[in-house]
């Protein structure tokens, strides 16, 4: 193609100087390009192409242009290549940034991703994504390990070293709902490991029969029933007792010959064990007759559970100082569960009420009176209870056990008798009297330990009222939570502040002696005679007559928990007393001592002696340490005795002696 003659008179012309082709536009430009093809026609012959060839790829100056020019165009791709990687980091998961990354942390440093991309990551992930690209490529998706299960041969061994009684035991009364292989439900003893797992997987690895397991494996194929293990609280002591009895009766048993000894102490483990099976059979006896009881309620019955709970201690607060840790206040918590029938509802519902009181006595004055207070109250007469009401309770000596206590049961028969209403009395088994009301307690606790941090209890809580109030905000807001509203039974709960200003200085008794052997009593339908049973079907009736008699007590004061801090705690007078004891000590320290007479005098100015009396004379306070001074007696005077020995007589210095003192103390 032949170049613009315009061009080629433009080129002929003088020539002038130009600027920069990246500065110049529009016809400037266009003329400057035309003006290089007619160069490069006039220069090649014509044969443009040759001559661009042999420049830009054989030619030193050339190539360099031509390496100019292919960084250029590589900027003007990698910035759009770079732009799509940004895009798709900002849409990939985080756990998936670091293998997008890759791609640009294997060409790229953080500093240049961050200033030339503006793509942000932490330099953690940065450090990932290089390791990816090290390990498994730029961009290469992380291979998934696929792990083989290990062996049922190794899984039963596994099992069977939980088993093991060093590893894990036997739960009471604890059992796990597992599937079997063909996903029906099975009931299962449940199991307390006794040691942490990393220690168990440690016993494991240390016996070189078991076959090597990671610690993973080990844990994911220990047994469902094997839980974190509790501590056993509140055990009957005959039951615990009677385990180890059966267990050393199974041990003798299965011996093949014994000796007479050995004879001697199966016969004696066998009726221990006997004992031990029937104090079983009527622990579940009586507890199945509490069970159907609560089950077979009707339209106007009530169980009535009673309990004292632990004395629970006041003083918590969001912020406590040392004494309101040792120094706390203490609050007794009488509960009485009524079950009941609602008319509005076939379901069987628990109303609370609970005593809570300054007196700590745990006796059976504070169950009566409560029980008073509870017939007494608008709640109670608001449940409708018509007909028969069943009481349930332990055998606390103090306070169910007693005879008072069933003199009072006595009174109150005969008072709901008029109503047609009878009543019943029944204890569970000793040591077995855990009921709802011990859950109840522990709901309480719970609510008081959590609500004591907030905010709105900051204060510290000293009195019955604040605790009272503490509990009901508690209540009121678990009652509006969503999970009680959708599983569980809204919490009714009316408190009571029991008071007592003194104890009675006789109680009324119901004595029936051995009545202590017995779990069931009612009143007959005379109203003379008290009935015991073994347990509510037993066959056999012992009758106990009614007479009621006064026992006198001595006068005690109530035993009472303070509804204040007893300890003083340090105020600002103490600490500003201590200040001034520290000052005086300073002042008295600083302040200028006595000089000491010189010595030139003392031999012309004999310093006068004191006299006994003024001896006898003590200054105010304790005396201050002062150097010691030098007097020179002209009279000595005798030297002091004792008030009881008579002075005798000394014969004074002569004047040579005086003398010589005077000429020791001149020179």
């Amino acid at each position: 193609m032949k170049p613009n003659t315009k061009a080629m008179r433009s080129l002929s012309s003088v020539k002038r100087a130009r600027q920069p082709f990246s500065s110049q536009v529009h016809g400037q430009r266009k003329l400057t390009l035309q003006e290089l093809d007619a160069y490069l026609w006039q220069i090649s012959g014509g044969d443009v192409s040759s001559l661009l060839r042999t420049y830009l790829f054989e030619r030193r100056e050339g190539k360099k242009h031509c390496q100019k020019l292919k960084l250029q165009e590589q900027e003007k791709q990698v910035k759009q290549l770079m732009s799509g990687v940004k895009n798709l980091i900002l849409q990939t998961p985080e756990k998936d940034r670091p293998q997008v990354l890759s791609v640009a942390s294997s060409v790229f440093t953080h500093e240049q991703l961050l200033t030339n991309f503006e793509i942000t990551c932490s330099k953690k992930s940065f450090q990932k994504s290089r390791k990816h690209a090290k390990t498994l490529g730029p961009g290469s998706p992380v291979k998934k390990q696929t792990k083989k299960p290990i062996s049922e041969t190794t899984q039963s061994i596994i099992k069977e070293f939980f088993y093991d009684e060093r590893i894990s035991r036997e739960a009471a009364n604890r059992t796990r709902i597992l599937k079997d292989d063909q996903g029906n439900k099975i009931t299962v003893p449940a199991r307390y490991l006794q040691t942490y797992l990393s220690e168990a997987y440690t016993q494991y690895l240390d016996n070189p029969a078991h076959p090597y397991v990671s610690f993973s494996s080990f844990k994911k194929y220990k047994p469902k029933e094997i839980i974190k293990a509790k501590r056993d609280t509140d055990l009957c002591s005959i039951c615990k007792e009677g385990k180890l009895l059966e267990n050393r009766l199974k041990s003798l048993l299965a011996k093949a010959t014994r000796t007479s000894e050995e004879e001697q102490h199966l016969a004696e483990l066998k009726q221990n064990v006997e004992l031990y099976q029937q104090h079983r059979k009527l622990e579940e006896t009586i507890r199945n007759q509490y069970r159907e009881s609560k089950k077979n309620l009707k339209l106007g019955e009530a169980m009535l559970v009673m309990d004292f709970k632990e004395n629970v201690a006041l003083g918590k607060g969001q912020q406590e100082t040392n004494r309101d840790f040792y120094d706390t206040p203490q609050r007794s918590i009488f509960c009485i569960a009524v079950m009941y029938k609602s008319h509005t509802s076939s379901q069987v519902k628990t109303k609370y009420f609970d005593f809570v009181s300054e007196c700590l006595a745990h006796d059976t004055t504070f169950v009566i009176d409560s029980m008073n207070l509870l017939f007494d109250s608008p709640e109670w007469k608001a449940l409708q209870i018509n007909k028969d009401m069943f009481l349930w309770m332990d055998n606390g000596p103090q306070h169910f056990r007693t005879f008072e206590f069933l003199d009072g049961f006595a009174k109150f028969s005969k008072q709901y008798a008029e109503r047609n209403q009878k009543l019943t009395l029944n204890y569970f088994v000793e040591y077995h009297g855990k009921c709802i009301c011990d859950s109840h307690f522990s709901l309480l606790s719970r609510y008081y330990r959590d609500y004591s941090k907030f905010h709105q209890f900051s204060e510290p809580v000293y009195t019955t009222e604040g605790y009272i109030t503490l509990l009901q905000t508690a209540i009121a807001n678990s009652n509006q939570s969503a999970t009680r509203k959708r599983s569980l039974p809204e919490l009714n709960v009316k408190f009571f502040n029991y008071q007592r200003d003194q104890n009675p200085t006789s109680i009324p008794q119901l004595r029936a002696h051995g009545f202590g052997s017995y779990y069931f009593f009612r009143v007959n339908g005379t109203n003379t005679q008290l009935e015991a049973k073994l347990h509510r079907e037993h066959p056999r009736i012992h009758n106990f007559k009614i007479t009621s008699k006064q026992k006198q007590l001595q006068e005690k004061p109530v035993k009472k928990g303070w509804t204040g801090s007893q300890a003083k705690p340090l105020t600002m007078n103490t600490i500003e007393r201590k200040n001034k004891t520290r000052s005086k000590h300073a002042k008295s320290a600083s302040a200028p001592r006595k000089q000491n007479p010189p010595v030139d005098d003392l031999a012309t100015n004999v310093l006068p002696t004191k006299s006994n009396s003024e001896k006898s004379k003590k200054k105010p306070g304790r005396p201050r340490k002062q150097s010691p001074t030098i007097t020179v007696q002209t009279d000595l005077q005798p030297p002091r005795t004792h008030k009881n020995q008579t002075r005798t007589s000394r014969p004074s210095r002569t004047k040579k002696t005086q003398d010589s003192i005077h000429e020791n103390i001149t020179k």
